[in-house]
């Protein structure tokens, strides 16, 4: 079931974010580390109604934010779509892996942009970031070109999505 987190998820959710962290950094991605992102991103997001979790028999098994905001470093980039939400900090617990939760949770995207009459979804993820990469390539995202975003040493791969 899909739900808008409160703040009683922030344990759970940085649990995720925990686990997810040494992964990254153990493949040699470092697209979060201990800088990003910290509970503050989540409450900003709780604070907001653009964090959604997908929970099932009281089990958190992940997260997602989407939200019309974006980092100034988009305008970079050639996008087709003035309207449009964006998906940020979409993450699965480990312990459900393989199970198509983070389809599952870029589906629940696609249709809330739908609800909202958007027709087109954006994100971004580091170039290192194998998975999210080939999750876009799988769900038909169109890669619309590289930032560089923060101090990170390595760009990002800026994605969107016209919504059917």
């Amino acid at each position: 079931m899909f739900r808008l987190a409160t703040e009683s998820d922030l344990p759970k959710i940085m649990g995720i974010v925990k686990q997810i962290v040494v992964e990254m950094s153990t493949s040699n991605n470092r697209q979060w580390d201990e800088t990003y992102p910290l509970p503050d991103d989540f409450l900003q997001d709780i604070n907001t109604k653009s964090l959604y979790v997908l929970e099932e028999d009281a089990q958190l098994k992940g997260f997602i934010s989407i939200n019309g905001d974006y980092p100034q470093e988009y305008n970079e980039l050639n996008w087709k779509a003035e309207d449009f939400l964006v998906i940020h900090r979409l993450a699965v617990n480990l312990a459900n892996r393989k199970e198509g939760v983070a389809t599952t949770l870029m589906q629940f995207a696609e249709q809330l942009a739908k609800e909202r009459g958007i027709k087109f979804l954006k994100s971004d993820t580091s170039e290192l970031n194998i998975g999210m990469n080939r999750l876009f390539h799988k769900l038909q995202y169109v890669k619309v070109g590289q930032i560089e975003l923060g101090e990170k040493e390595f760009r990002f791969n800026g994605y969107e999505k016209e919504i059917d």
